[in-house]
């Protein structure tokens, strides 16, 4: 990767390492919608000490404000812009154990934001309970021509064992709302 060109943004550039502030400084946007660029096996993790997500510009919570005495002007609700599912969360499975049920170990080597191109490029080692390493390369982007579109691609290297490996793109459903299915 070129490091030295001024419109990049390299994490190895970077004077701070914690988790949100990389995810805000990484975040995709188009002003439609904005993808915080979180670790992309833990974006699914109540325990994740990150804010992963996806948000959507006019999509919100509205609750209502109540005063003791009524102005006209003041508000009647207030706005919270919603949190959807990340797009980027992925599961692994090697050997027949999944990133989302057993402890893998993620360990980010890379990321660098193009500002020219808008395209994000993260390397990430993940290394399984069972201690077999894959290199997961992703390239992610927020299109401008099309502001509902969101690219993203993932490549898949096994560094220290031959074998398959299989990625799932899917989210959990809700405790409140889980019926057991998955999708």
């Amino acid at each position: 990767m070129d490091t030295t060109d001024e419109f990049q943004i390299h994490l190895q550039q970077l004077p701070f390492k914690k988790a949100t502030a990389i995810e805000t400084v990484y975040a995709l946007g188009n002003g439609h919608f904005g993808v915080r660029s979180s670790n992309p096996l833990q974006g699914d993790n109540p325990d994740y000490p990150g804010q992963p997500g996806l948000f959507i510009n006019g999509f919100y919570d509205l609750t209502a404000i109540h005063y003791g005495e009524d102005y006209p002007g003041y508000p009647q609700n207030s706005q919270t812009i919603c949190q959807l599912p990340d797009p980027r969360f992925m599961v692994l499975e090697i050997d027949g154990l999944r990133s989302d049920e057993e402890t893998f170990k993620i360990r980010l080597v890379d990321k660098n934001l193009n500002l020219k191109t808008g395209l994000l490029l993260e390397i990430f080692e993940i290394t399984s309970p069972t201690d077999k390493t894959v290199r997961l390369t992703m390239q992610s982007f927020a299109s401008q021509d099309d502001r509902r579109l969101f690219g993203v691609s993932y490549s898949l290297s096994a560094l220290n064992f031959a074998g398959s490996v299989k990625l799932n793109k899917q989210h959990r459903v809700h405790p409140a709302a889980d019926s057991g299915a998955r999708y």
